[in-house]
């Protein structure tokens, strides 16, 4: 019973003082958050996120309704990521949580060197070349996964006959 109330009473007071840090979270800081953001394109996974749910329902969508031409599936796939897109710099929206996160991670003078770098010629570029590294990553990563399949079965096997 003991255990269950201190821990009842340390959660709460963590809970007010995370919420009191939040609550203090300077205007300025939060501005210049948003800008990194901006800059680094970080809502873009959120929005490649809602291409692929909608890309995903349409699927199902196409198979309930066949006769529909394949216009207006464009077009409803458009309007949905147009509206999930507004959505992203609202109150609450996904660009509001990220600074959340950012405030707990750096101070305001480390968001302003990450500013200086992100708007800097090699910071531009880093942001245009992220997707084509992500994805080449992907894919060498996808490759060396099939590669090591062998190799980790192998030796699960190994151990697992040793335990016999």
């Amino acid at each position: 019973m003991y255990r269950r109330t201190a821990g009842a009473i340390l959660f709460a007071l963590y809970a007010t003082h995370a919420g009191a840090l939040h609550a203090e979270l300077d205007p300025g800081k939060a501005d210049d958050i948003k800008t990194l953001l901006r800059l680094m394109r970080s809502t873009d996974v959120g929005l490649q996120f809602a291409e692929t749910k909608v890309d995903y329902v349409l699927v199902y969508a196409r198979k309930a309704k066949p006769q529909l031409p394949v216009t207006a599936f464009n077009q409803i796939k458009q309007e949905v990521i147009g509206e999930v897109e507004q959505k992203l710099w609202v109150p609450g929206g996904l660009a509001e949580r990220l600074v959340a996160i950012w405030d707990k991670e750096f101070t305001h003078t480390e968001i302003k060197q990450l500013l200086e770098f992100y708007e800097s010629p090699l910071g531009r570029k880093l942001v245009a070349a992220t997707p084509l590294l992500t994805r080449e990553a992907r894919a060498v990563g996808k490759r060396w996964g099939k590669e090591m399949e062998p190799l980790i079965a192998d030796r699960v096997r190994a151990k697992l006959a040793l335990l016999e």
